[in-house]
């Protein structure tokens, strides 16, 4: 009886991963198109250490002990596939993994993995990428968790992002916050906050909760009342004060 052998994904999502990942080699020599898509493959993509998944890290930690440790811009997507065969009525079944070296700029290099040779380059980028390895968004010190729930806190934000919505008790607005530190802070209100993207405010309120959202730790707050900004006033009266000079001097 003929050996027949068979290769599949071991799920649609690493068959996902996979097309993706070959897309981006063959179309435009392993580089993100956008700075969304290079945030979307780190975000959704990127390997993250838990308890189900040991062996993988296994594998890549032996990775770096043969080939070097990664960057501290790089991460790894894990493509698995399995490959079955039929002998003489009897079936075997190998692992074939792919570890895909990753930065912001794109696909730093391809590894195929198997018990029998270990760890083959398949592809590696060889050029100087357009994009910058390393997005300040991927650079920056991760968020942490700010103040203890049910304790008021001051801070300094910057609104990155206001999500409008309404829902059956009416329009509520989601603000994401960032203080200096870097870490994110979100506050969901139903009355009017005179808040805008963009723009700096020292705010009191009240932590609320403490939670993980996509690998980020967020620190959900109520009771939000903007304060008088000190620093705000100096900025707003600095500027008009050099507006000011600026018409006197005829410099506009």
């Amino acid at each position: 009886m003929a050996d027949m052998f068979n290769f599949r994904w071991a799920s649609y999502e690493d068959e996902e991963r996979w097309i993706s990942l070959h897309r981006l080699i063959k179309r435009n020599n392993g580089e993100f198109l956008s700075d969304r898509q290079a945030a979307f493959f780190r975000r959704e993509w990127g390997f993250k250490p838990a308890p189900c998944n040991g062996q993988v890290q296994g594998i890549i930690q032996k990775y770096q002990e043969q080939h070097g440790a990664l960057k501290p811009e790089q991460y790894v997507i894990w493509v698995e596939g399995i490959a079955e065969w039929s002998i003489y009525g009897g079936r075997g079944i190998v692992p074939i993994d792919f570890l895909f070296v990753m930065d912001d700029a794109g696909i730093v290099r391809k590894i195929r993995h198997t018990k029998t040779k270990g760890f083959e380059v398949k592809w590696e980028r060889t050029h100087e990428p357009k994009r910058p390895t390393a997005m300040p968004e991927t650079m920056k010190k991760p968020s942490e968790y700010v103040g203890e729930p049910g304790k008021r806190i001051e801070a300094r934000v910057l609104v990155k992002r206001i999500i409008d919505s309404v829902n059956d008790w009416g329009a509520v607005s989601v603000i994401i916050m960032e203080d200096e530190e870097g870490n994110e802070l979100k506050w969901a209100t139903s009355s009017m906050h005179g808040m805008e993207e963009g723009q700096r405010y020292t705010i009191k309120a009240t932590v609320k909760d403490h939670r993980l959202y996509r690998d980020t730790k967020q620190t959900i707050l109520t009771r939000v009342r903007v304060v008088k900004d000190l620093r705000a006033i100096i900025d707003q009266e600095t500027a008009k004060g050099e507006a000011f000079l600026r018409a006197a001097l005829r410099e506009d």
